[in-house]
């Protein structure tokens, strides 16, 4: 009888071993998730539209097109007059804002690289909306949005640098502060 004791113990112990693994691992699959959220290789375009007094227009419609594959991103401004569209590959945008009441506008050549956010703003005067202003002008580098850092690199540079056994994440030497594992800190102190 005292055998059948000690098995009972026994079994419970491997049973409530089992059940917390079962509970645990989709959490730590869950947590791992989030963090992957940060590698992804895509930009994003985010703006305001006003009208010329600069008041915002809500509602707006804004048209984002990829001019090398032609997808087709179609949102809408929030009650602050703002939109944004994540998850855009990188590639050259033109963005289109129409409203009812408001003529066109419309900004070609917007460059969205990796982990970057491009800021067009919009200036939408009353009119007709056969009425088109088209913009051509590229977006200034400085991102203030986020503090992310991305770079893209060349085709020409992949070909001309010389990389030790082909090995791509090499190319990542290529940012400031990467080179010989030396934190930023450390470097100004050496200064």
């Amino acid at each position: 009888m005292s055998s059948f004791v000690t098995v009972v113990p026994a079994f419970s112990n491997i049973f409530q071993r089992t059940v917390l693994i079962r509970l645990l691992l989709p959490l730590c699959l869950l947590l791992g998730a989030v963090h992957a959220h940060a590698q992804l290789d895509n930009g994003s375009i985010t703006g305001t539209a006003r009208d010329v007094s600069g008041a915002v227009i809500a509602g707006a419609s804004v048209t984002i097109r990829n001019v090398a594959t032609g997808v087709t991103t179609t949102l809408t401004t929030n009650q602050d007059g703002v939109y944004q569209a994540l998850a855009l590959i990188p590639g050259t945008y033109e963005v289109e804002v129409a409203s009812p009441g408001f003529g066109t506008s419309k900004q070609t050549g917007v460059e969205v690289h990796v982990k970057t956010r491009a800021q067009v703003d919009f200036e939408l005067k009353a009119g007709s909306q056969n009425d088109t202003v088209e913009v051509s002008a590229e977006v200034l580098g400085l991102q203030t949005q986020s503090a992310d850092v991305g770079n893209v690199v060349s085709t020409t540079q992949i070909n001309d640098l010389p990389l030790n056994a082909r090995r791509y994440a090499d190319l990542a030497l290529l940012e400031p502060w990467q080179c010989m594992g030396v934190r930023p800190q450390q470097r100004l102190r050496r200064q």
